[in-house]
């Protein structure tokens, strides 16, 4: 399982997910993007699906019959949640041998370290902007606590990667992913670059 984590709301996490799902699909590996916000879930909007997945998977239903296709992205299968649905439950629950990516909230409480707690890897993602940049460095430190790799740090509405976030991420890729209309398909070669960092941990 990959955790999309980021402190600060805003800064694309849930495009990063979908990205990377997206990227997935076109390698064929059939990817499950799960909706791990208790408090303001949007990925079913996004993804064109109901908002019954986690309730269903929480509630004991295998993952088939929990995720549902999306409406929007070719390949793609969908847990969708709704507000004070039971995370823990559903994301203790999940078997499956597909990839997963976890679209986890914002910031630093217990709700946001849980998709950092149950997934392998993890990918920060960021803005250029100064506070987003600290609040990634404390997700990164988030992970660590939990002993979650993170592999890459995403930096959306950029073209370019500041000195100093890749001298705090050292030997993990930055990926740095430019402004369009319409991600997450014009920026499908950051996108695998997420993926190849994940693949090589």
């Amino acid at each position: 399982m990959l955790a999309i984590a980021g402190g600060k709301g805003g800064v694309g996490k849930t495009t990063t997910a979908l990205g990377i799902a997206v990227a997935l699909a076109a390698r064929r590996r059939d990817p499950i993007v799960v909706d791990a916000d208790a408090d303001m879930p949007n990925l079913h909007l996004i993804a064109d699906v109901d908002d019954g997945g986690i309730d269903a998977l929480a509630d004991g239903a295998p993952i088939e019959e929990a995720t549902a296709v999306s409406g929007r992205f070719d390949g793609i299968r969908v847990v969708g949640s709704r507000p004070g649905a039971p995370i823990e439950r559903a994301l203790r629950s999940l078997v499956t041998d597909r990839p997963v990516v976890i679209d986890a909230p914002a910031g630093g409480s217990r709700d946001a370290l849980l998709p950092l707690r149950v997934a392998d890897h993890a990918v920060v993602v960021t803005t250029p902007d100064p506070e987003a940049v600290q609040d990634a460095k404390k997700t990164d430190r988030m992970a660590r606590t939990v002993d979650t790799e993170v592999v890459a740090y995403v930096v959306n509405r950029s073209s370019s990667v500041t000195d100093e976030l890749q001298t705090f991420a050292g030997e993990v890729a930055v990926i740095p992913v430019p402004a369009t209309a319409t991600p997450p398909f014009e920026a499908r070669d950051a996108y695998a670059g997420v993926i190849s960092a994940w693949v090589n941990a």
